[in-house]
């Protein structure tokens, strides 16, 4: 929940691929919206990126997929649900095990369990798969916050 100087707003997320940004005051309404719906590819966790600007909002995905989106570049005021939501403007992928054993409804062994981005001089983003397998980012400055992130700073395995 966001407390700023805008109306008071909150993150909702579903099994089919979508985040959504509601406002919640006077009343509820969709105010943007991001991601594109899938069959196996649902948010299981979603989060704010790094720094207390709420600049960017991110999820991670029932494949092993992470993306985050500038919340100024998302679809605002939403006139047809069908209409194409923005891509992504950081996207840390599974890499080749993308989508490998997902269920089709997710819940797939690379689905992630947890999903945290921190810091102010030196942000990372931290995310947690079902199998136990931990994956760190360096979270990308100037040019290079667009588009596919390389791999990983760091893969943990437990």
């Amino acid at each position: 929940v966001s407390l700023g100087t805008m109306p008071l707003t909150a993150l909702t997320a579903d099994d089919t691929g979508l985040l959504k940004e509601v406002s919640l005051a006077p009343e509820s309404s969709v105010v943007r919206r991001w991601g594109q719906q899938a069959c196996g590819r649902g948010v299981s966790r979603a989060c704010w990126g790094p720094g207390a600007e709420e600049t960017h909002v991110g999820v991670g995905l029932e494949d092993g997929t992470v993306r985050f989106w500038r919340r100024s570049a998302s679809t605002v005021a939403i006139a047809e649900e069908s209409e194409d939501a923005s891509p992504p403007s950081v996207d840390f992928a599974a890499g080749e095990e993308i989508g490998k054993g997902v269920a089709p409804h997710g819940g797939g062994p690379n689905g992630i369990a947890g999903l945290f981005a921190h810091g102010e001089a030196a942000p990372r983003v931290v995310a947690g798969e079902r199998t136990g397998r931990v994956r760190v980012w360096v979270w990308p400055d100037g040019s290079a916050a667009h588009g596919p992130q390389g791999e990983p700073l760091a893969t943990i395995e437990t």
